[in-house]
This record gives C-alpha cells, structure tokens and sequence, in this order.
C-alpha cells in the first residue's frame, strides 16, 4: 500500500461569516492510497471550530500506516471500527481516510460508489445555497444572482429577525435557517410566532450543542421543524436528537466519514427523524462523495465547492442545485494537477 497526503489551503470566493467567526481561506486534507494498481482518495476539511489541525492529521495517519494497511480487504464496518479506535477523537483523519477506503473499494468493484453501496440516482434532492452573515443588502444581492433552487440562511448576529424578513423580500424560493447555536431559549421563543409564519423550511441549532432538552422544549412549541447540527455528532447522538429534533444534519467530516454517517442515517430513520446531509467548505472530492448518498436524506447541502475560489478538484458537478455525475467509478473525483 502507498499512502500519500496533500494539504490544500481552499480559498474562498468571499469571506464567510457566521456565529463562530469568519473565514477567508480553509486548509483540507487529501488522503490517496493506492493499493493494487487502484487509488482511493478521501477528503476532511479542517474547520477550526474543532480544533484539529491538518498537521495532527498527518502525523496521526503516518503514524498509523501499517496498520491502515493491514485493513485492507476487511469490511467497511471492521476498518471503521478499528480507525475509529486507533484515531481516538480525530474525526478529520477518520472522514479522510474512511472516504478514501470507500472510494478503492467502488473501484476495485468496477462500480461507482453509489450503485457499490445499493444505491439510486433516483429523486434526488437538490442542493440549498448558502448564504454568510452580512449586510443585508449584500446578502440579497447573492439571492437575486443566484440560480440555486433554495437557500440556507446563516443567523446569529443582530436583527435577525429583521434581517430574513428583508431577505424573504428579494424571492420566493425555500428558506432554511442556520443560527450554528447563537440564540438564547428566550429570545428564540419570542422569535418563534414571526419565524414561523415565514415559511421556513426548518429552523438548524438555533442553541448551543449541549441545551438538548431546550430544544426539545423550542419543538414542542414550533410548527416549523428544529434541526440539529451542533448538538448531533454522532450515532450516539441520535437517540437523544430524536426527543428533542426534528431533524438532524449529517456531516462526513462530522461524523468520521461514510460508515459513520450510514449508521446515522439508518438510526435516524428508525427513530422518523428529518435527515439533512450538510457539508464544510470543502473540494469536490467531499462533495462528490455526499452527493452519491444524497438519496438517503430528505435535505441536501452541496454548495462547499461552489463556494471557492481555488476548488483543486473535478467530479459531481452541482449545476443550479443539481448533481450531474460522471461516468467514473469510485465517488468520480479527482485532484485537477494529477
């Protein structure tokens, strides 16, 4: 087995804004492995809400490369099992390497990966487009230019509700809300009357990730459903999620990659929770690879590649909210300098 390891600075086309803080550029990690004349690669955004660095990345997964070869040929749920406990809570290299694994595994099979995991490219839905914190008019601008079927809206600012009233003005198209845990419960259950009556789709972590039961209380008031991002980690998350949810929103790079996020979806399902598959700013290796299990979930968020200035990658392409593949195996990417 080769492995070989490629850190990309992504920059992004304008700054993004949200809750947490702003973002010009986001370093990701490209995990290759070639074994057999076959290459898998994988991809994790290293998003710095959470602390891990690329470099701890890379020095965990060089360090672990033995033993990553001699999970190869084993089943998806063993070589999960077995990095989830060498990589300990680095759920970066865990998502990278995963994806990679898949992505060898597809071509070994001659299949691309949505028909290797039984899948269908059959009412697929469409991509939301993201819209950063900004002023108001410039948020408005990115609505009446853009050609995405609908939008996510990040909140947590001032004015919010001020804000998406002023947004709701400019089009028609579904609005969903993301607030990444900014509100109070208070201030959310004034919201809640006006927020509701706005149409939104659905309502995405509006308190920070460890208020579960308020958010179980914000669900028994609401009509609008409330999603879960923050607060939903993992599969032991679920369970708790689905008193206190609507919905939750699955994140490779969240979870630790494609086995992971199975297992969640399968709970999640189990438990007649909403499911919506997010992404980071992120290349269209990561995209390609959400957009092959985007027949799974009820919502879909596609845009982190679109959002670049600099994306190093073909594959899925994601045209006006709609994934048009190729006809490669594996999840279809590839990196444009190789």
């Amino acid at each position: 087995m080769k492995l070989n390891l490629k850190t990309v600075s992504l920059e992004n086309k304008t700054p993004f804004r949200i809750s947490h803080g702003v973002r010009t550029h986001t370093d990701t990690l490209f995990v290759k492995i070639s074994h057999e004349g076959i290459e898998g690669i994988g991809e994790a955004s290293h998003v710095p809400y959470y602390g891990i660095t690329v470099k701890e990345s890379i020095d965990l997964i060089e360090s672990l490369s033995s033993e990553i070869e001699g999970l190869f040929g084993k089943s998806h749920e063993v070589f999960w099992r077995r990095i989830d406990a060498l990589f300990g809570q680095n759920h970066f290299a865990k998502c990278a390497v995963d994806i990679a694994y898949y992505d060898w595994q597809a071509k070994k099979a001659a299949k691309p990966l949505y028909q290797y995991l039984g899948l269908s490219l059959d009412d697929l839905p469409e991509s939301c487009f993201t819209i950063g914190m900004d002023k108001p008019e410039n948020m408005a601008e990115t609505i009446l230019k853009s050609d995405w079927p609908s939008f996510k809206i990040k909140l947590g600012g001032e004015n919010d509700l001020e804000t998406l009233k002023f947004l709701k003005g400019f089009s028609e198209k579904p609005f969903k809300v993301d607030v990444n845990a900014a509100w109070e419960l208070e201030e959310t259950i004034a919201l809640l009357p006006e927020l509701v009556l706005l149409g939104l789709e659905f309502i995405e972590q509006p308190l920070a990730k460890d208020k579960i039961l308020e958010h179980g209380i914000l669900k028994d008031l609401s009509t609008t459903p409330i999603f879960a991002d923050e607060s939903c980690f993992s599969i032991n998350d679920v369970e708790k999620c689905a008193l206190n949810f609507d919905g939750i929103n699955i994140k490779l790079t969240k979870c630790g990659g494609i086995y992971p996020a199975l297992e969640m979806v399968k709970r999640a399902r189990e438990l007649d929770l909403k499911i919506m598959m997010g992404c980071m700013t992120e290349s269209s290796v990561g995209i390609s690879t959400i957009a092959h299990l985007s027949s799974l979930v009820d919502y879909v968020d596609m845009d982190g590649a679109a959002l670049l200035k600099n994306d190093p990658a073909d594959g899925v392409n994601i045209i006006k909210g709609v994934a048009v593949f190729n006809e490669k195996n594996g999840h279809g990417a590839s990196l444009k300098d190789e």
